[in-house]
């Protein structure tokens, strides 16, 4: 695996498995000004109901990492998160690591059974070693989770060499940086970018949606499409998820709030914007943003307020519009046509997808968004 491909990984994984838990062990740190390492956490006040609780947590980790298909981490991530909620894990540097090996499968398994002697644990412990001195003996190592991991995801991601004479890395920094406005409060620094594409041989709902656009025009009918670069904000607990399944609009029936236009994807034109819905506090500052290529058609819906059920306005449209332009106090003034092929499938051309180019102060009487948005249906 590429050392790109693994850092990010781990960021993903390990990093942004588990922060909750310790700011939680932080807050009791200052409340009782005393620390706990993990030879002094009080494990020997664990009731046997809860041993057994976790002991059926770990099994489920070992279902999963046995099993032939490919592992999903995200249900590995959920299992050890249930598992430290019976059996916490203090540590005093870095984040609580995710039990994705034998070997961690093994340590735990021993750990739990000088408190919980029971002979289903020891029968669980004689099988995961089986296991681990098989597959030590087959490959010559134990598997590597990072691996499985990235193979299970649907989307991959390549790093793009930071090369500022490149018109691609250097427009994308620039957006970056050009976009951030002062109004949020917030100051970037760009460590890496990353392209992310489908895998080969999945399907690609987004190129078939290109694809139906192209047949339109060249049978010379009008085309609602106006395809741009967007910036999208999440956790970067998220990430994991968005790189399995792709963005996703709730489905019908899932409730939600806080959301200005109704239920939808929301994108903006200001990475600052975006970079508000990260949570990157959490992680000490750390943030992953994404920029995205959307489809917000021509005949969009422009709004200066919220509008509380704008998904349902954009289904009365019955396809005459499929996206709501929220206008703050400022916005592009220009829009320019990317400069280079990009290389992730399908990918915007040159002379076709726009991006950002320069920035203008609009005033409106009422003050309802910070930037300009997008939010797509």
């Amino acid at each position: 695996m590429p050392e790109d491909v693994k850092g990010l990984l781990e960021v993903m994984l390990y990093y942004g498995s588990g922060p909750n838990q310790q700011d939680s062990a932080k807050e009791e740190e200052l409340k009782t000004g005393t620390t706990r390492s993990a030879f002094t956490a009080p494990y020997e006040h664990l009731s046997r109901w809860t041993c057994f609780l976790g002991f059926k947590a770990l099994q489920q980790i070992y279902q999963y990492l046995k099993s032939e298909r490919q592992i999903r981490w995200k249900a590995l991530v959920s299992a050890t998160s249930r598992y430290r909620s019976y059996i916490p894990l203090y540590t005093r540097h870095g984040p609580t690591p995710v039990i994705s090996s034998y070997h961690a499968l093994f340590l735990e398994l021993r750990f739990l059974y000088h408190f919980f002697p029971r002979a289903e644990l020891a029968i669980m412990l004689a099988e995961v070693h089986t296991h681990a001195s098989f597959q030590h003996s087959q490959y010559g190592t134990l598997s590597q989770p990072m691996y499985r991991a990235y193979s299970s995801l649907r989307h991959g991601f390549r790093r793009l060499e930071p090369n500022p004479l490149t018109s691609e890395f250097r427009e994308l920094k620039e957006y970056l940086l050009n976009s951030c406005h002062r109004t949020h409060g917030l100051r970037f620094e760009l460590q890496e970018i990353y392209s992310v594409f489908i895998k080969s041989k999945l399907p690609n709902p987004y190129r078939d949606w290109i694809d139906i656009f192209a047949g339109l025009t060249s049978l010379g009918a009008e085309v609602d499409e106006e395809r741009l670069l967007l910036w999208h904000g999440t956790p970067l607990d998220s990430l994991l998820g968005i790189l399995d399944l792709g963005l996703q609009i709730r489905r019908k029936g899932a409730s939600w709030t806080g959301t200005m236009f109704g239920n939808g994807i929301y994108f903006a034109d200001a990475s600052s914007k975006s970079a508000t819905f990260c949570k990157h506090r959490v992680w000490d500052g750390e943030a992953v943003l994404l920029l995205c290529e959307v489809d917000v058609g021509k005949r969009r819906i422009r709004s200066q307020g919220s509008m509380q059920k704008g998904h349902e306005v954009i289904e009365a449209s019955y396809g005459h519009s499929r996206c709501i332009e929220g206008l703050g106090r400022s916005g592009p003034a220009r829009w320019k046509e990317v400069g280079w092929e990009m290389g992730g499938e399908p990918g915007g051309t040159m002379g076709v997808v726009k991006m950002v180019s320069t920035w203008i102060f609009w005033l409106f009487a009422v003050d309802c968004c910070e930037n300009s948005s997008v939010f797509a249906n």
